[in-house]
């Protein structure tokens, strides 16, 4: 049937980590553990053979164990108090930022005389209070009901986890009970922007980055000083226009181009030949014009 493992304190301490389980002739039963996490030893805790019909158990806020039976009823198990003690529920706790959370607090056994419990905090930065119930009294009648402290957390603006402990102490001369607890923030780390991000010393936009020093506009970039407009781009000392590209010093028209250097004149390769062109047709035709009377005369 079913079963949990035990992490309350009303109980011993060597209850710890038990395996609590039932079966439906009406047993409760204990598993203890060796170190190495194999069964150490079994008891039986609880005994009502006949007809118990016991299909589950689980640990109550107060810390006692509650066995449901199949026919209805329930059934609240409690150890016998050695001596008086602080019944203190939960034990460790998580608290969502700016919210609450409450802790049960009860007497072992009937006191003598009145027990006041007083809670404080201990730790934290002052973001983990007792919003509530900083001051409990138990009497012979009410020492069994438990009394509610509230925890709370404050909003801040930071995304530190804040951890504090929350001490229970008796006026009575028995065990100071603490209660950890800790912030569950609802902030977001910041990412550093500068010196490493991408808008700083080695981002995308400044010292390392795809615009400036080593970007693609300036210093090592596609524009400037190793862009493709620049000294080793495409326009003018390195480019395909100017120093080394295809229109001037190594380009398709001047000095390092296409066209034969003689025909080159600072009117660009391509005006050079065209202006050479009428030169060369009228000598050829000065020159028949001249041949032609010369053979005339012979004949």
């Amino acid at each position: 049937m079913g079963g949990m493992f035990y992490t309350g304190t009303r109980f011993p301490t060597s209850y710890s980590g038990n395996y609590l389980y039932t079966d439906f002739r009406g047993m409760l039963h204990r598993i203890r553990f060796a170190a190495d996490g194999s069964m150490a030893n079994e008891d039986v805790i609880m005994n009502y053979e006949t007809g118990g019909g016991f299909v589950d158990v689980n640990e109550g806020p107060d810390g006692a164990l509650y066995v449901l039976s199949y026919y209805g009823g329930i059934n609240r198990i409690t150890p016998v108090p050695g001596g008086q003690a602080l019944i203190v529920s939960p034990s460790d706790l998580v608290i969502p930022e700016g919210g609450t959370q409450t802790v049960m607090v009860s007497l072992a056994m009937p006191p003598a005389v009145d027990v006041w419990v007083k809670v404080a905090v201990q730790g934290g930065d002052g973001d983990l209070s007792v919003v509530d119930g900083a001051s409990l009294r138990f009497t012979i009648e009410n020492w069994s009901v438990p009394q509610f402290v509230t925890l709370g957390a404050a909003q801040d603006a930071d995304a530190d986890v804040e951890h504090a402990s929350f001490t229970f102490t008796p006026t009575q001369d028995f065990p100071v009970v603490t209660v950890h607890a800790r912030t569950e923030e609802d902030e977001v780390p910041e990412e550093p922007a500068t010196d490493g991000g991408i808008a700083g010393d080695a981002g995308s936009e400044f010292d390392a980055g795809t615009l400036e020093d080593a970007g693609t506009l300036e210093d090592a970039g596609t524009v400037e000083d190793a862009g493709t407009l620049d000294d080793a781009g495409t326009v003018e000392d390195a480019g395909t226009q100017v120093d080394a590209g295809a229109v001037v010093d190594a380009g398709s028209s001047k000095d390092g181009g296409t066209v034969p250097v003689h025909l080159e004149d600072e009117s660009g390769g391509c005006s050079a030949g065209a202006t050479a062109l009428p030169g060369v047709l009228a000598w050829w035709l000065l020159a028949g014009l001249e041949w032609r009377p010369r053979r005339a005369r012979r004949s």
